[in-house]
């Protein structure tokens, strides 16, 4: 919505095109908001400072490559600190209530989806990305809670053993999956960034626990 209304062309970079308006960044907004939500919900330092690395090193990217202004990482910035604040917001005043309620459980796995797909139709281009993975790591930090509550050893070789595993995964799901299917913005977008995040924190947990490299603690 912002870039529509902005309208800030690109910069003029030879051989950089790019169809929509530069301001604010997508990239960096969704970096914040899918980072700022993982390092919110794990509370660890080590994830805060990878959350930190992670968002900056996104920002500085899309400006050496020539997609984007400093102040365009500056408002994607911006704009994603504010997309992750009112979803948390909204989901924290609606756990309130869901947590009492039977089937609590499965009730704010549906809130989670529902907000963040409504929040997802919101006149901004990155808005089904965004909260595509806001859902995805919001269900998926919600089952692993109940089910794994996994516990991950200390070890290099398990860690380099979990990176890869993880990172073929987001590597399917998201260019992967752009090659196979053919789509523009909007709800398979949604599913995908969703099926991504969820990927993260659940369906690579659970693998790793069922091939030795996690263990889970959840009775």
């Amino acid at each position: 919505l912002l870039k529509d209304i902005i309208r800030l062309p690109r910069p003029d970079v030879r051989g950089v095109t790019f169809p929509t308006y530069t301001f604010p960044s997508g990239h960096t907004s969704g970096a914040v908001g899918v980072w700022g939500y993982i390092a919110l919900t794990m509370d660890k330092k080590i994830v805060w400072v990878l959350s930190i690395v992670v968002v900056v090193l996104v920002g500085i990217s899309r400006v050496l490559l020539g997609y984007h202004y400093p102040g365009d990482v500056i408002g994607g910035l911006v704009t994603g600190a504010l997309f992750l604040i009112i979803f948390i917001g909204i989901l924290k005043f609606a756990a309130k209530y869901i947590t009492k309620m039977k089937f609590g459980y499965l009730c704010q796995i549906f809130f989670a989806l529902a907000i963040a797909f409504l929040l997802s139709l919101l006149p901004a281009t990155y808005a089904p990305n965004l909260m595509g993975y806001l859902a995805g790591a919001t269900v998926g930090k919600i089952m692993e809670k109940e089910w794994l509550n996994f516990r991950v050893p200390k070890e290099w070789r398990y860690h380099f053993g979990r990176s890869v595993i993880g990172l073929l995964g987001i590597i399917l799901l998201i260019p992967g999956f752009n090659y196979m299917v053919i789509h523009s913005y909007g709800f398979l977008t949604f599913i995908q960034h969703c099926l991504a995040t969820f990927w993260v924190l659940l369906l690579a947990p659970a693998l790793y626990c069922k091939i030795g490299l996690a263990a889970i603690t959840k009775d």
